[in-house]
């Protein structure tokens, strides 16, 4: 059989990935990416999209789709234009192709919605992550992934548009190297409109991207998270933690040739937002991790980053020393006339807000 034959045959035979099928496939990248966006732009799961299927959901994913980024430029004050044939959400490769832009995904979701079938196509590196052990290991050394599993145009469409919506940074980590952050709030109450779905996740990407940028750890992003969707509930705190508050955090690695699985991290934040908002510091300690700079000010960032594992092991082993290194912290001067410098005259209201918070917690 000639090299061109192998070709189509390996083709024929490749699986290839619906939104029909995708809640088969929940924990890889596409599904994830996919279920990001019906949840984010319709509240649907991938096991509604099985149900109900893309076709008859694409118009109202595409009205939400475009006010979202309507919002977007209007809360820039028309300071920022999204123009979508210029959005790539994903890292791009080798030969990916280099038209993976959120324009593209519209185009494939309009043409959903009219009836079309998709066709189907080999993933990029950002969506076949999870294949490369797989084929290697079972598969052997010949067969490439391209030859086994391909994903419908659905499927990449759904992904483009739930790597925009939770794309949260990009940040270079060494020469040649960069990390892209993806978070989803996930997030399932009834009582929870679609404003203040969106502001938790605004607030949890600001708080992500600043830790990353800083070079943070991963207890400013939790403790963050914890803070940002306490705020953003305020008092309807109470009546929501019956559900699950659940931060997904995603995070890829591009190289010249590669990208890569960095870590893959699911918090549930629900106990550490009750415990931020019984001691009246929710808002402080978002302002706080907000701010994380992105270099110099050691003894800030020390802080927030001791501030960050104390509340986390506090709510964990309920042992008050967990608090006391950052109570002590509270006296250096030297933190001082840092968080002065970064904060300005908010930082004596945050500072006095969160001893008498931290006492409280640290009381019982």
């Amino acid at each position: 059989m000639g090299r061109g034959q192998r070709k189509r045959s390996a083709g024929a035979s490749a699986q290839v990935i619906t939104a029909e099928n995708l809640a088969l496939f929940r924990g890889y990248s596409f599904a994830w990416f996919s279920e990001a966006a019906t949840l984010l732009l319709a509240n649907r799961t991938l096991e509604n999209l099985r149900e109900e299927g893309l076709g008859g959901m694409a118009p109202e994913l595409l009205q939400e789709l475009d006010a979202k980024i309507r919002m977007a430029e209007i809360k820039t004050k028309g300071k920022v234009k999204i123009d979508p044939e210029r959005v790539r959400p994903l890292p791009l490769v080798g030969n990916d192709p280099k038209n993976l832009t959120l324009k593209l995904a519209r185009e494939l979701l309009e043409r959903l919605a009219t009836g079309q079938r998709p066709g189907s196509l080999t993933p990029p590196s950002a969506l076949s992550l999870d294949f490369a052990e797989l084929t290697r290991v079972n598969m052997g050394g010949g067969r490439a992934k391209r030859d086994v599993f391909r994903i419908g145009e659905d499927v990449l469409a759904l992904s483009l548009v739930g790597a925009y919506l939770t794309g949260a940074y990009r940040v270079q980590v060494e020469e040649n190297r960069w990390e892209y952050g993806y978070v989803l709030v996930n997030v399932r109450s009834p009582v929870l409109t679609t404003p203040i779905l969106d502001e938790m996740q605004a607030r949890v990407h600001v708080v992500a991207r600043r830790v990353a940028e800083g070079g943070g750890g991963v207890f400013p992003i939790l403790v963050g998270a914890a803070a940002a969707v306490a705020r953003a509930l305020r008092g309807q705190l109470r009546e929501v933690v019956r559900s699950p508050l659940v931060v997904e955090y995603l995070r890829l690695t591009q190289t010249r040739t590669k990208v890569m699985a960095k870590g893959f991290d699911i918090f549930d934040v629900t106990g550490l937002a009750v415990l931020l908002r019984r001691g009246g510091i929710a808002g402080t300690v978002y302002q706080l991790v907000r701010n994380f700079p992105r270099e110099g000010y050691n003894k800030y960032r020390g802080f927030v980053q001791s501030l960050s594992e104390g509340l986390a092991k506090h709510y964990m082993y309920r042992r008050p020393e967990h608090l006391y290194a950052p109570l002590r912290a509270l006296c250096s001067q030297d933190l001082h006339a840092e968080a002065f410098e970064l904060l300005g005259d908010r930082w004596q209201t945050l500072s006095q807000r969160l001893q008498i918070g931290s006492s409280r917690l640290a009381g019982g």
